[in-house]
């Protein structure tokens, strides 16, 4: 880029930012980072919340950020108890996704190297929906179609959420590859795990191997494929649940059943069974109804801003990226009791099957090497070019100076962090079930000193999903049955 092109490009780019400014940038998270907008969502996310919330969101709809909020929005419709604008708004973002995958084979030409978009920060990039984000998108539609009675449907979005998860682990493989590629070219030693901040980052995601797998999602693809009797299905469902949580008795138990209702050899049972630590395999009781509890724990937490000093090209150059901080606090879980003709039992506890912080953290460990390789480049990009105008010698000492200023402003301004992700989602997913005999009782759910009552009626050989949503201390229940 020649001196006067840069001088162009550095004034046109400053009016550009102004302009932005003036104009409030409601939606954008290059002046206000994301968090910060989504904290009051996440601090009402209640019956009294919802409506505002929905209307705040719903102004995002045709920004950049388009898939973020529909994906937020979509999320509080549904809590809202909105299913079908719930579903609207998902699919939406799900059909976003894939004209993104059909018409844009993404480059890492396209999304590395641009010197516009090397000229500003990655908040001012559209976003892209991270995997695992992905997987609870699908996974929450499944839910949305479960209330409607649309068992049809929810089976056609586990299957469509198994093939996006082909594309995107093939897709991001490829963009290490090509980051690792650009690095080795220009001799950059990138290493994130060296870097001091990013070491609490790795901490939280110490025990996920990959974020696209999700506890979560292979449980509740098995409920819906033993539901309509496609047994192979749940088994590899619940095989994949126990492969990530291998504790959790509940997986365990829902796999023994599902192996008795396709026929298992007394061989598998012995296996399952010795692997599990079992004596007797569990029988469901006759004429009983299926009482299955998923528990959402909290809000995953945001990312944050940290900073480090790398060398590039000779030059120590300041790095800013997202974090995740560890934390040490053990995520409570819910306790299942039930009342019937006066008399109080406890069933049990629930059980994590996904710790979502830990695979967020696992997905932005994931996303570093590209993070870093796109922070060089455009440290060099923006380099090069404030020093070309800078350099102008036909620019009187007034020019300069004011060219110096505004290097200054812009560069200030385009700092920071990308933190934009799906904050609506909880911190942790939790399970119970268990199998009662029909009756009306009460279901009395517990955790953390506060309590709710929850009215059900248990039909025999039925099964009925208590989903409970926990934020700031409010239970929130919904039944479906499936």
């Amino acid at each position: 880029m020649n001196q006067k092109a840069a001088r162009v490009w550095l004034k046109a780019s400053l009016l550009l930012v102004c302009g932005m400014l003036l104009s409030g940038c409601a939606t954008s998270s290059v002046f206000s980072p994301y968090p910060d907008q989504m904290s009051g969502i996440r601090a009402k996310l209640n019956a009294s919340g919802y409506a505002s919330s929905i209307k705040t969101l719903s102004k995002g709809a045709d920004s950049t950020d388009h898939d973020l909020y529909n994906m937020e929005l979509g999320r509080v419709q549904q809590l809202s108890g909105n299913y079908p604008a719930s579903i609207s708004t998902y699919t939406k973002v799900i059909n976003s996704v894939q004209q993104q995958q059909l018409a844009a084979k993404i480059q890492m030409s396209n999304i590395l190297a641009q010197t516009g978009s090397l000229m500003t920060n990655d908040n001012a990039l559209p976003y892209r929906v991270k995997g695992y984000e992905l997987i609870f998108l699908y996974n929450y539609q499944v839910l949305n179609y479960l209330a409607i009675g649309d068992v049809q449907d929810a089976l056609v979005s586990i299957r469509r959420s198994d093939q996006q998860q082909q594309w995107y682990v093939q897709q991001h493989q490829y963009e290490l590859q090509q980051a690792k590629e650009m690095a080795d070219k220009k001799s950059w030693s990138l290493d994130p795990t060296q870097y001091g901040p990013s070491k609490a980052t790795y901490l939280v995601a110490k025990n996920v191997t990959d974020p696209m797998q999700n506890g979560f999602a292979y449980y509740l693809s098995g409920l819906v494929y033993e539901a309509t009797g496609d047994y192979n299905n749940a088994f590899i469902s619940l095989q994949n649940a126990i492969a990530i949580q291998p504790n959790n008795s509940y997986l365990q138990t829902k796999l023994l059943e599902v192996l008795e209702e396709r026929g298992g050899s007394p061989s598998q049972f012995q296996y399952y069974m010795k692997q599990f630590g079992l004596t007797k395999a569990p029988v469901i009781p006759q004429h009983s109804g299926q009482v299955v509890v998923i528990y959402e724990q909290g809000l995953v937490p945001p990312m944050t801003s940290a900073s480090y000093p790398l060398n590039i090209q000779g030059a120590s150059q300041i790095f800013t990226f997202p974090v995740y901080k560890a934390t040490s606090s053990v995520a409570p879980v819910l306790s299942v009791s039930m009342q019937d003709n006066k008399a109080l039992t406890a069933l049990g506890q629930t059980q994590s099957v996904v710790n979502v912080e830990a695979i967020a953290a696992k997905n932005l460990t994931d996303e570093y090497p590209l993070i870093f390789i796109r922070e060089a480049l455009r440290v060099v990009t923006q380099t090069a070019v404030l020093t070309s105008s800078a350099n102008n010698s036909n620019a009187t000492e007034g020019n300069k100076l004011a060219d110096a200023l505004a290097a200054t402003l812009y560069m200030s301004l385009m700092a920071g962090a990308d933190l934009r992700s799906w904050l609506t989602l909880p911190n942790t997913v939790q399970i119970y079930q268990g199998y009662l005999p029909p009756a009306s009782i009460s279901l009395i759910l517990a955790t953390d000193g506060i309590k709710q009552i929850v009215p059900l009626t248990i039909q025999a050989n039925k099964t009925i999903i208590v989903w409970v949503v926990n934020t700031d201390n409010n239970l929130q229940v919904k039944l479906i049955n499936a």
